[in-house]
C-alpha cells in the first residue's frame, strides 16, 4: 500500500507558505473575503479613497471554518456552528447568536449566502434570514412581504417525513428569468423547492409542469443565473432554464422539457462520476472523476478560464458607442457552446449564483486561483483603479485564465488612467501548479490562457511566447520554448519553477510562473508470509522512487519488531515471535511519502497441543 503523506503541506510551505494559503473563500458579488488558516477573515479594503487599498481583517470573526458569498454580502460559520455576516468592502461583521424565538443558534453544519439572505443547515433542517446591509429582506416571501423584518434565523417549513437536508442551491435574484427559488437536497435523494409562491416546499422529480422525470435519485444540484442542473445516481445530468441551450438543452422560451446533457459532456471528454457541479450567473462547470475542471456558457468576462474574452473589448456588444470595456453580461454573448477543459488538476471551485462573473479554484495542494471579471478587487490580484473608471470600464482588468492569489502578501496598486485607444499590455498565464508522481518524466506547460486585449483603434496586437526554467533539479528540458504550450521532459524528483514571458508586437511584456512538484514515492515491497519458528523477514525499499532517506517503523502487530538497519533501504525485521498480522512502515525523505507492507506470521505446526480427556 502506497500513500503520499501531507507532503502537500510541505509544498504549501514551498510556494507561499501554509499560513498564507486561504482556508476558504467567499465569492460574492463585489464581496470577496478570504479565511486564513487561523480562522480570521480578511477583505480588500480601500484605506484612502481612490488611492490606496490593503488586505484588512474583518473584526468579530474568529475560528471561521466556512465562508460563502452573496450579493455584496459574505456569510460565515465558526467551529461551533455559529453564523455571521459581513458586507463587502467593510471591516465589521454581524453575529446571529439566537434564532427568532430566542434559542441559541449554533451547531450548524453548513452555511450559504443567497443574494442578501443567509441560509444554514442545522440538525438537518434549513434556516433562513436577512443579511441585507440596509433594510431587512425576505426575498422568497417566506414570512410576508419583502419589507418583513427577518434579521434572526428562522426555521423554514421543512420537507415532510423528517427528512435530513444535506445541500442547498438557489437562483439568487427572484426577478430575472423566473429563477428565484431555493432548492434543498435531502439525504434520501429527494429534491424540494421553495419560491415566492410556495412557503411549503414541494418535491421536484423533473422540471415543474413537464413530463420527464429524473433517472435515479438526486446526488448533486446547482443553480445559476439562467440554468438549473440536477445530477443523479445514474450519472445523468439534467438541465433546464432561461437559456439552457448554452449548456446543451432547450431554452425555456421554447416551452421545452428538461434535457439530459450527458452526450454533450462525454463527447467532450468529461469522465463520470462527477465530484463537483456548480454554476454562476453566466457559466456552469464540473470537476470530473479525474479531477479535471470543465466549463461551459457565456465567456465575455473570461470566466470560463480558457484565456478568451469576447469580444476582447475593441468594441462592446451592448451597442453603446462609448461602452468599450463596459458592462457586458448579456446571455449568449461570447458563449463557449461545448464543454471545455481548463488545464490542471483541481480539488474545488467556488463561485456564486448572484451577479458574479468570476470564479476561484483550488489546486491539489490547496493553492487558490482567481479568474474572470476583476472590477472592485474581485480577483485579489493587487491591481485596481479609480471608482469612476471601475463604473465606466468594469472589464478593464479582467483576467481570462486562472492566476494564483496571495491575499496576505499582495501589494495593491491603483491605476489612475484608463486609455481605451492605447495598446493594452499582454496577460501572461503559465497555468496552475502541477503535482506529479515520481516516475512520470514528461508533462505539459500550458500558456494557452495568455491573452492580448485589443485597443479601440485599428491596430491589431499579437503575442510572442518564451518559456524558461527558473529553478529545479537537472532535467526538465523545455521542448519548444516559443510556443504557447510545450512539453518538458526528463523530469526527476524535486521542485521545478518555469516562467512564461509574453511580449506583444508593440513591445509590452508580462510574465507568469508555474511550479511543478515531482513527488517521491515510497515502496516497502510485497506482502510476505512466514511460519513460526521463523521470526524474521528481509525488507526491501529499493523500489522507492526519488528517495534520499529511509526510516522503517512498526504500525501494528502482536509482538514488538526490531529493525537491523532502520535507516537503510533494505533491512531485516526480527522479533515476529507471535502468530498474527504485522504492518511495517517505510517512510522516505523525512515524511514526504510512506508505504506499508503486511507480514503474516502463521503458528508453528509442530507446537500444536493434543489434549486427551480421561473419564474416571
Amino acid at each position: 500500500m502506497k500513500r503520499i503523506l501531507p507532503f502537500l503541506l510541505l509544498l504549501l510551505s514551498a510556494t507561499i507558505g501554509y499560513s498564507q494559503i486561504p482556508l476558504d473563500m467567499a465569492t460574492g458579488e463585489y464581496a470577496i473575503f478570504a479565511v486564513k488558516p487561523d480562522g480570521t477573515v480578511w477583505v480588500p479594503y480601500m484605506t484612502v479613497y481612490d488611492a490606496a487599498y490593503a488586505t484588512t481583517q474583518v473584526s468579530g470573526l474568529a475560528n471561521i471554518t466556512q465562508a460563502d458569498g452573496g450579493q455584496y454580502t459574505g456569510i460565515f460559520m465558526d467551529n461551533a456552528g455559529k453564523a455571521y455576516s459581513a458586507v463587502g468592502g467593510t471591516t465589521t461583521s454581524t453575529a446571529y447568536p439566537t434564532d427568532n424565538l430566542g434559542n441559541t443558534f449554533s451547531g450548524c453544519s453548513k452555511i450559504y449566502a443567497m443574494w442578501r439572505m443567509g441560509l444554514a443547515i442545522k440538525g438537518g433542517q434549513l434556516y433562513y434570514w436577512s443579511a441585507a446591509q440596509t433594510s431587512p429582506e425576505d426575498m422568497l416571501l417566506q414570512f410576508g412581504t419583502l419589507s418583513t423584518s427577518v434579521p434572526a434565523p428562522r426555521l423554514l417549513i421543512q420537507p415532510p417525513g423528517s427528512r435530513t437536508i444535506v445541500k442547498c442551491a438557489f437562483g439568487s435574484n427572484p426577478s430575472p428569468y423566473n429563477l428565484g427559488h431555493l432548492w434543498a437536497l435531502c439525504s434520501d435523494g429527494t429534491l424540494w423547492q421553495w419560491d415566492q409562491t410556495h412557503t411549503t416546499p414541494f418535491q421536484l422529480t423533473g422540471k415543474p409542469g413537464f413530463s420527464k422525470t429524473f433517472s435515479g435519485t438526486v446526488t448533486d444540484i446547482a443553480v445559476g443565473g439562467d440554468v438549473n442542473l440536477v445530477y443523479t445516481s445514474t450519472n445523468q445530468v439534467w438541465v433546464w432554464g432561461y437559456d439552457a441551450s448554452d449548456y446543451g438543452g432547450h431554452s425555456d422560451w421554447a416551452n421545452a422539457d428538461m434535457d439530459s446533457i450527458n452526450q454533450n459532456m462525454t463527447g467532450a471528454g468529461v469522465v463520470f462520476p462527477l465530484k463537483q457541479m456548480f454554476a454562476n450567473y453566466l457559466n456552469a462547470g464540473v470537476i470530473d472523476a479525474n479531477n479535471y475542471y470543465w466549463s461551459i456558457g457565456g465567456n465575455q468576462t473570461g470566466a470560463l478560464g480558457s484565456g478568451y474574452m469576447a469580444p476582447s473589448w475593441r468594441t462592446n456588444w451592448n451597442g453603446a458607442s462609448n461602452a468599450v470595456y463596459s458592462y457586458d453580461y448579456v446571455h449568449s454573448h461570447g458563449n463557449q457552446g461545448t464543454w471545455l477543459q481548463i488545464p490542471g488538476v483541481w480539488s474545488k471551485i467556488k463561485t456564486n449564483s448572484s451577479f458574479v462573473f468570476y470564479l476561484y479554484g483550488q489546486d491539489m495542494a490547496g493553492n487558490w486561483y482567481g479568474w474572470g471579471r476583476n472590477k472592485d478587487q474581485c480577483l485579489w490580484q493587487g491591481e485596481t483603479y479609480k471608482a469612476a473608471d471601475q463604473s465606466n470600464y468594469p472589464e478593464w482588468l479582467d483576467k481570462p485564465a486562472p492566476r494564483q492569489i496571495n491575499p496576505w502578501t499582495v501589494t495593491w496598486s491603483v491605476d489612475g488612467t484608463v486609455s481605451t485607444a492605447a495598446a493594452r499590455n499582454p496577460i501572461a498565464n503559465a497555468g496552475i501548479n502541477q503535482y506529479i508522481p515520481n516516475g512520470t518524466t514528461t508533462t505539459t506547460l500550458y500558456g494557452q490562457g495568455s491573452h492580448q486585449q485589443q485597443p479601440t483603434n485599428s491596430l491589431t496586437v499579437t503575442m510572442a511566447y518564451l518559456w524558461t526554467k527558473i529553478s529545479g533539479p537537472s532535467g526538465g528540458t523545455i521542448s519548444t520554448p516559443t510556443t504557447a504550450n510545450t512539453t518538458v521532459t526528463s523530469l526527476a524528483s524535486g521542485t521545478y519553477v518555469y516562467q512564461l514571458k509574453v511580449t506583444n508586437s508593440v513591445g509590452a511584456v508580462d510574465s507568469s510562473q508555474v511550479t511543478l512538484q515531482v513527488s517521491p514515492t515510497a515502496n516497502a515491497g510485497q506482502p510476505q508470509t512466514i511460519t513460526l519458528p521463523t521470526s524474521s523477514v528481509n525488507l526491501d525499499g529499493t523500489g522507492s522512487s526519488g528517495a534520499t532517506s529511509y526510516a522503517w517503523t512498526q504500525d501494528s502487530g502482536p509482538a514488538t519488531v526490531s529493525f537491523g538497519s532502520p535507516s537503510g533501504a533494505t533491512t531485516t525485521a526480527t522479533g515476529l515471535t507471535i502468530a498474527g498480522t504485522y504492518v511495517l512502515r517505510l517512510t522516505i525523505n523525512s515524511g514526504v511519502s510512506y508505504a506499508t507492507v503486511t507480514i503474516t506470521v502463521n503458528p508453528n505446526p509442530s507446537a500444536t497441543c493434543f489434549c486427551v480427556i480421561i473419564n474416571k
